[in-house]
């Protein structure tokens, strides 16, 4: 049925992803409530100290910085334009490599993401 093109042609086999643990994850809170502005993408690598995003009240006269507890992989965000105060806005997963982490995030987006 494939030949007379009654069915798709065959998906080729895809590579089989190997999981990778991470050694912990916590959940960066907000700060203080205002308007949200994020500086970094889901599945994006960050760095101890970087700038993840601020908390701006509707003014924009005062602004709350958030950064990055740890190195790790941004698994989880708020996309929310509003935080309030103690919201969580962002899972950082913890790997013992993040380097490798991201390799392999980086693949597994390549091979799934269409």
């Amino acid at each position: 049925m494939r030949v007379i093109g009654m069915l798709p042609p065959k998906r080729p086999v895809r590579k089989q992803v190997k999981p990778l643990l991470a050694s912990s994850t916590s959940w960066v809170r907000a700060p203080a409530s205002g308007i949200f502005n994020t500086d970094v993408q889901l599945g994006s690598s960050v760095s101890k100290g970087q700038h993840l995003a601020a908390i701006s009240d509707p003014l924009g006269d005062s602004s709350e910085v958030m950064l990055a507890p740890f190195d790790g992989i941004v698994i989880g965000r708020n996309n929310l334009p509003l935080a309030h105060e103690g919201d969580a806005l962002f899972n950082i997963a913890e790997f013992k490599s993040v380097s490798m982490a991201e390799t392999l995030v980086e693949e597994f987006t390549a091979i799934y993401d269409h």
